[in-house]
């Protein structure tokens, strides 16, 4: 039916123009144009919720999804380059060059000078070395395989997946659970969980974008321009909120008006929104993202749900098109059971061996200490993680009898197809992946007693060094100081170090304040100095 109000203006003009035969005929014309805009029907990009489809339950082998476990790329490091005089900006490069060279006869000398730093680099701190290895990252890739071609009924270029979830299951028992999503990455979508960082449409906990993008921005801008108005009128800018009183755009309504009798008007509205939330996709405000843009057609295609012992990702596909056949997900593993976390205090030992690779003196060691919590290899095992999914796939009956329409998205005759919980193949998380160790050194007296060795600081306590520490380099350093130990390279005030008895706790120093020449004699002594797992 044709607008009122566009009927109703057009017999003003009827009115204004009676006499005007042309505009007579323009008012005709826009009428029929009018009429023809009404009777027209609406666009529709699919026909399923007036048409009719079928839904049936198929146990043809269509799909095969498998997850592997990868190996998580190491961050790069970017290097601070120094800063030279050609950095400096506007024509300081120019000046700096011609006092120096007032300054320095010589080329050579100019040009090392023209080549040096403007400032010394400043010393990066050491890095605190970590503590808790009960914490493990690892990317999990999830793949699906189309086996359409199996069936002559899915192979009609429309059919795709509509509907696919995928679980990781780690077994009841297992030392091992899912602690977070790190990251989530897809030719689609990107979650970035672990950084909070998003892309440039959407705010939110994850970068889940709908068809385009979650979030919108929409700008309308019109005017007109009267004559023989004398007014001046001028209105500031306003807010415009939602029923919740967030600020959803502003309004800015202006009219001036000068001595020509000539104003202008003009409208801008501007909506933004933006979503946020923690976990869940939540949207800042959804009526403005729906005043904004129409987002009825674009849909939310990745979505993830984990607990300690489950990941799921669900996916949709999105209207003309499948859904992902590779996803990367990046995760935290935690080592939840603490009868297989080992704490335990270790030793770190820097400057062993000079410029020359000589072993150092005692005194001119250095060594910290700290704290680390992790889960020895010989309480680690192979964890095998299985894989299940279901879905639905979207379908086209092609009958060459009655082919019907089967344009993209306007098919007539839909079949969704689905298929039931279904194994996929189990992934093995190797246990190298998360178990590490420590190690102690024992020797034997000249008698075939066991030693252990010890260090005072100033409280004595065994002398463990975790793998990450290199305790190798700390054994080759005892090794190659007793070939022919000299009492001045082993004295020291800082700390003690001897090899204790495990049964009667009689010592033999290997560092002391002094040693005689009865505890060089002693020392050399000492046979089958190795390394040994320390075990809780």
């Amino acid at each position: 039916m044709p607008n009122v109000t566009l009927i109703v203006e057009l017999w003003h003009i009827v009115n204004l123009n009676f006499y005007s035969m042309k505009a007579f005929k323009q008012v005709w014309c826009v009428i029929i144009f009018s009429l023809f805009l009404s009777a027209c029907a609406k666009p529709l990009i699919s026909n399923l919720q007036k048409g009719s489809y079928q839904y049936l339950t198929t146990t043809d082998d269509v799909l095969k999804v498998s997850v592997s476990v990868l190996p998580l790329p190491k961050p790069v490091e970017e290097q601070v380059k120094p800063k030279l005089f050609l950095d400096l900006r506007d024509s300081l490069p120019h000046i700096y060059m011609k006092i120096l060279s007032s300054k320095v006869a010589e080329p050579d000398k100019l040009i090392g000078y023209l080549t040096k730093p403007l400032a010394e680099e400043a010393k990066s701190t050491p890095k605190k070395k970590e503590t808790d290895f009960t914490f493990y990252k690892v990317k999990f890739s999830f793949s699906n395989l189309k086996k359409y071609y199996n069936d002559i009924k899915y192979m009609h270029p429309n059919t795709r997946l509509e509907y696919l979830t995928t679980s990781l299951n780690i077994p009841d028992k297992s030392a091992i659970s899912f602690y977070n999503i790190d990251k989530l990455e897809n030719e689609f979508d990107e979650i970035d969980l672990g950084t909070l960082s998003r892309d440039q449409t959407v705010s939110l906990n994850a970068k889940i974008a709908g068809e385009l993008g979650a979030g919108s921005s929409s700008t309308s801008v019109s005017g007109n321009k009267n004559v023989n108005t004398a007014n001046d009128q001028t209105v500031s800018k306003q807010n415009v909120y939602d029923g919740k009183g967030n600020v959803i755009g502003t309004m800015d309504n202006s009219a001036i008006s000068g001595g020509n009798k000539e104003s202008t008007s003009t409208n801008t509205t501007t909506s933004d929104a933006k979503g946020k939330g923690t976990g869940e996709v939540g949207y800042l405000n959804t009526q403005s993202i729906k005043e904004a843009i129409a987002v009825k057609l674009k849909r939310l295609r990745t979505g993830f749900h984990f607990s300690p012992g489950k990941l799921i990702i669900a996916q949709r596909g999105r209207p003309l098109g499948d859904i992902s056949d590779n996803i990367y997900i990046s995760t935290t593993l935690k080592v939840s059971n603490p009868t297989n976390v080992f704490s335990l205090n270790v030793y770190d030992f820097q400057a062993l061996f000079n410029s020359s690779n000589e072993p150092s003196k005692a005194s001119e060691i250095t060594f910290s200490s700290r704290t680390v919590s992790f889960v020895p290899c010989d309480k680690a095992e192979d964890i095998t993680l299985t894989t299940d999914f279901e879905g639905a796939i979207r379908a086209v009956q092609s009958d060459k009898k009655n082919p019907g329409v089967n344009a993209l998205e306007y098919d007539d005759k839909v079949i969704f197809y689905k298929f039931g919980n279904t194994k996929g193949d189990n992934v093995v998380f190797d246990k190298n992946l998360y178990c590490k160790n420590a190690y102690k050194i024992i020797a034997k007296d000249k008698n075939g007693n066991n030693l252990v060795l010890k260090i005072a600081v100033p409280v004595p306590e065994e002398l463990d060094i975790f793998i990450d520490d290199k305790p190798e380099l700390l054994l080759q350093w005892i090794i190659e100081q007793l070939v022919s130990p000299v009492a001045s390279n082993l004295a020291t005030n800082k700390y003690k170090m001897y090899f204790e008895n495990i049964v009667n706790k009689s010592r033999i120093y290997l560092v002391n304040n002094t040693l005689t020449a009865t505890d060089i004699n002693i020392l050399k002594e000492l046979t089958d100095i190795k390394m040994e797992k320390r075990v809780q």
